[in-house]
């Protein structure tokens, strides 16, 4: 009767191991995204390092990672303009902005307890950011991302990746409500996404009453400051949204002051 039964328990435990590793395989199988943006022509969003780049081996800190160089990184993302510096962001706010000539010393890579990260073996210990999940590069204003502001005979212009590097409001966009009935009490959701945004006055223009808001499309917008909405950033451009009248004006290249 053992005999018989012999090849059911080997079939058993090797089912209960092979259960095991699978689901071990399904727990470590998310990556959370990473987002680059800023001065570049091509925002990237992927969970797949292998798509930023050719990996190596790199040695620190007792351990071999899998990486890829941040200057690879950038590349991949097509910088419009000359990079200076590189931002780097963690989900905690934690952020790390490195010189954009030194890239090729520093490297991005992926594990399970730290997510996505920065090893920068050269530079001091702070440089090596953990839980990374956007990474803004920051041009000069020859970039072709760049805004401008004018007012007389003053003009400003900002890249988008200056803009991102800076201060930004995280504004609740309004995109809808919903109800439901059930046992004839009435239920309610509202949904909001939350935006990266700057005011006209962030932007460097303060006691304006009416502007012009132009985008690379020759389109144009004439908003009196009193009721104005705000500017988005989004990914390597920026939106002009009004959430009151429920409309935008995207890829914003110059903002005139008229009075």
């Amino acid at each position: 009767m053992i005999k018989r039964r012999w090849p059911w328990v080997l079939a058993i435990v090797l089912v209960a191991i092979a259960a095991y590793f699978l689901g071990r395989t399904m727990l470590t199988e998310y990556i959370p995204v990473l987002y680059i943006v800023g001065d570049v022509e091509e925002c990237i969003k992927t969970n797949d390092i292998n798509e930023l780049g050719e990996l190596q081996s790199v040695d620190y800190d007792g351990k071999t990672y899998r990486a890829v160089t941040l200057a690879d990184v950038v590349t991949a993302a097509q910088p419009t303009g000359h990079t200076e510096r590189v931002l780097m962001i963690a989900d905690d706010g934690f952020s790390v902005e490195l010189a954009g000539d030194t890239l090729k010393d520093c490297w991005l890579t992926f594990n399970e307890t730290d997510g996505w990260r920065i090893l920068a073996p050269l530079h001091p210990l702070s440089a090596n950011g953990t839980h990374i999940w956007r990474i803004v590069v920051v041009g000069n204003n020859n970039s072709k991302s760049a805004v401008s502001v004018t007012a007389g005979s003053q003009t400003q212009s900002f890249t988008i990746g200056q803009l991102y590097a800076g201060t930004t409001l995280s504004f609740p966009y309004p995109e809808g409500t919903a109800e439901k009935a059930t046992d004839g009490v009435v239920y309610t959701s509202t949904v909001y996404t939350r935006r990266d945004c700057l005011s006209l006055e962030q932007l460097g223009s303060t006691g304006a009453k009416t502007v012009l808001i132009s985008n690379a499309d020759g389109k144009s917008l004439t908003v009196n400051t009193l009721v104005m909405g705000l500017f988005q950033l989004n990914g390597n451009s920026i939106n002009y949204i009004d959430s009151t009248e429920r409309m935008s004006l995207k890829d914003i290249k110059q903002i005139t002051v008229l009075e």
